[in-house]
């Protein structure tokens, strides 16, 4: 009987350790050039598979699309897109598009013509179809990478992104709360497009508005899981946030302020006649927790003293249509915390509204000038 030998034995191991397995080590030097991370929008969106969410109607497309609207460098956006590409937005709402691409040419942020803006910029009306059929679309983009010079001279031709806006109005899949059945079709749609960015535009739920770490995609959650990047477009004292959610990257701000921009265009209705046309567009501004939390407090002050002054109103307004009545029967007869309507009524006895005369021991309210109270609260009503 033979016995096998270790130096052998070894050899052998070695030798079978070095054929070819799907985790086999990478031979790439660990401290060679390494390669930066990738951005469709630098800073902002990854190269990749990219999930954009918010609670419906909240305004997504009118933030998403001016952001791929930069990717194509065709307007004039505070974040910018070192790799220019062509953009393929397929909407369920090509008319809406077209009324905030409207309202943005109308503040003269698009800084190309119609020609190059129709080559990098195209909408693509939205229909359901089959994963089958979406994993097919790279096919026809095969001749629209765009070529960006390298700072060396050569050539690299960047894919283009393509924007799903909305998934519900894109894909056909059978059931979107079936984790299994989402997970195999992004996988599907990941190998399809390979290095072709890919965002796809969902909805969370109302209970989530204003929290982004509770927001989930309506639906099953490997929408989130299984992409690179997640964003949520929430609302918190009045403002709109885009706040991200997971990244492979890290970002200079993970929340921006959504500015929101109005614009009005003539356009034409069904009977060919020239009409007014109104549409929003947002632009996002990078903020720090501090500074949001700086905002958020301004919006509460700010509401704090249209309250005050709604308060002081309404028992000045008591007071001129009701004179003589004590300061009792103002707290009865106006809503509000008894202390802040005797603060109130102070307050207005300073500025000069009223005048408080004494009945023995009560204290009478009346107007002291009728057309001074009728002024304030016209005033305060904004009329």
């Amino acid at each position: 009987m033979s016995v096998r030998s270790p130096v052998r034995s070894a050899m052998s191991s070695a030798r079978e350790s070095r054929r070819p397995h799907g985790w086999s080590p990478s031979d790439e030097p660990i401290l060679g050039d390494v390669e930066a991370p990738e951005f469709v929008l630098d800073g902002v969106l990854a190269a990749g598979a990219v999930v954009f969410a918010g609670e419906r109607g909240l305004g997504k497309t009118s933030v998403l699309l001016p952001m791929m609207m930069a990717v194509a460098g065709v307007i004039d956006y505070p974040f910018k897109a070192s790799i220019r590409r062509k953009v393929f937005y397929v909407t369920e709402d090509i008319e809406q598009a077209r009324r905030i691409i409207a309202a943005m040419h109308g503040h003269g942020l698009i800084t190309v013509g119609e020609q190059e803006l129709q080559k990098m910029f195209r909408l693509c009306p939205a229909h359901r179809i089959p994963i089958s059929e979406a994993t097919l679309y790279p096919k026809v983009l095969v001749g629209d990478y765009e070529s960006n010079e390298r700072v060396d001279g050569s050539i690299h031709k960047a894919p283009p992104v393509v924007v799903l806006d909305t998934v519900n109005t894109t894909l056909q899949i059978d059931n979107l709360n079936d984790n299994s059945e989402v997970s195999q079709s992004i996988s599907s749609l990941r190998e399809a497009f390979g290095s072709i960015p890919l965002i796809t535009v969902g909805h969370v739920p109302k209970a989530s508005r204003g929290d982004a770490k509770k927001a989930s995609f309506n639906g099953a959650g490997a929408w989130e899981n299984d992409t690179q990047q997640t964003l949520y477009l929430v609302q918190e004292s009045g403002q709109r946030y885009l706040v991200m959610g997971k990244t492979r990257f890290v970002p200079d701000y993970s929340e921006f302020l959504i500015k929101s921009q109005l614009a009005e265009f003539t356009s034409l209705d069904k009977l060919k006649r020239e009409v007014v046309t109104k549409a929003y567009y947002g632009i996002p501004e990078g903020i720090s927790k501090l500074e949001k939390a700086k905002a958020q407090e301004e919006a509460k002050v700010a509401y704090s003293r249209k309250a005050w002054e709604d308060l002081k109103g309404r028992v000045l307004a008591e007071i001129t249509l009701n004179s003589g009545q004590g300061v009792g029967d103002i707290k009865n007869a106006v809503v509000g915390s008894g202390q802040k309507i005797t603060d109130a009524i102070t307050v207005l006895e300073e500025e000069g509204f009223i005048r408080v005369e004494k009945d023995g021991r009560a204290k009478k309210l009346y107007p002291s000038n009728q057309n001074d109270a009728e002024r304030y609260l016209r005033e305060s009503n904004g009329e």
